[in-house]
């Protein structure tokens, strides 16, 4: 089969953990097919490279543009893809992300005969007006999603939270008998259980410190936590804004900041922690929990995402209510239970399924 996969940003090579998930499922997908992938933003450069046996073909449009600028590059790709499927024609296009990269890969697929798959993977699908997030807010961001939705083929949600939010939308444009769900994979050879259990860090926070994360929820909780400490691993524009509420709430002294931490030592965090706790506002999956299941570290959160699949979760901003989750089972993460939390994993969210579960949509659509 011949995969076209467009995306806002991949690694720049086989060590560049960009989005890492991404990273294994091209991997996956060009042990056994043709694979070309077009990152639309990053890596900023316009040489072509291959990774794993994938070829990238990046277009280097940097982080933003808008406006005409943006048009331009939008009709770049388009043409590119004409190209290429001149050469060698595409079975399938793969949009990841439901914005720009659906609405090209609608365009052109409806062009040239070529079925289009779109995944949605962030805040396509929302709008949150008190922390600025999502895309629903702009007037033409919310128009390409919605072109990249209504126009594709199918449309994947990668976990239940994400399709019931996704059949919202679809409700007011019709069209839901083309969700599909297909849950993302972890690298279970890298995240997975200690040699050697010795849980030496009680509580962990794995993210970015963004507006979307409501990191002011997390410090809040633990104003009602006494005697323990948070490690928050992750950088952002936030990090002194928190470090600031931090010492504001009087538990600066229990709050660790390590920074943003190299994709490949993020185990060796999972597996000391006996707990991950999660605050996001909105996420359409979030990895961090699952690498952490899969290293059995217990899980809790907002019931957003893959949180409420494997972890033990309270409605969004409900302090009190995740307080008392946490309290009431902090003690019961025994080895039979971390036990239990990898084989889910390996059940649920390995990387062969989820390769194969995307492969199994580009054969429904593949005539």
């Amino acid at each position: 089969m011949r995969i076209g996969i467009l995306i806002p940003g991949f690694s720049a090579s086989e060590s560049d953990w960009s989005i890492p998930v991404y990273l294994n499922l091209v991997r996956g997908l060009a042990k056994r097919h043709d694979v070309r992938v077009f990152p639309i933003r990053y890596p900023f450069t316009h040489d072509s490279y291959e990774v794993y046996g994938a070829k990238v073909f990046p277009f280097g449009g940097g982080s933003y543009t808008s406006g005409l600028q943006r048009w331009r590059l939008i009709r770049a790709v388009e043409k590119s893809l004409i190209r290429h499927h001149q050469i060698a024609p595409f079975d399938v296009l793969h949009a990841i992300w439901g914005d720009e990269t659906g609405y090209i890969a609608n365009r052109v697929g409806g062009k040239l005969g070529v079925p289009s798959v779109v995944s949605i993977a962030g805040g396509e699908l929302v709008g949150f007006a008190e922390i600025n997030y999502g895309l629903q807010l702009g007037r033409f961001t919310s128009w390409l999603v919605y072109h990249a939705v209504k126009s594709a083929t199918r449309v994947i949600a990668p976990c239940t939270y994400t399709e019931q939010v996704l059949r919202r939308y679809m409700g007011n444009i019709g069209g839901q008998e083309r969700i599909r769900v297909v849950p993302l994979g972890v690298d279970t050879d890298l995240f997975k259980l200690p040699d050697k259990e010795q849980r030496t860090m009680e509580f962990l926070h794995v993210a970015s410190l963004s507006s979307i994360k409501r990191q002011d929820i997390l410090l809040q909780i633990f104003t009602r936590l006494p005697n323990v400490q948070l490690n928050i691993v992750g950088d952002g524009v936030l990090r002194e804004h928190l470090n600031q509420l931090a010492v504001n709430l009087g538990i600066a002294d229990r709050v660790i900041f390590h920074g943003e931490v190299p994709h490949e030592q993020l185990p060796a965090y999972y597996q000391q922690a006996e707990f991950l706790v999660i605050t996001s506002q909105h996420e359409a999956f979030c990895m961090a929990a699952l690498e952490a299941a899969a290293c059995g570290t217990l899980v809790f959160g907002s019931q957003v995402g893959v949180l409420p699949e494997i972890g033990i979760t309270a409605p969004v901003g409900d302090i009190q209510g995740l307080v008392e989750r946490i309290v009431g089972r902090r003690r019961t993460n025994s080895d039979q239970r971390r036990a239990q939390l990898r084989w889910q994993v390996e059940r649920d969210y390995s990387l062969e399924r989820m390769t194969n579960g995307i492969l199994d949509v580009y054969r429904e659509v593949v005539r």
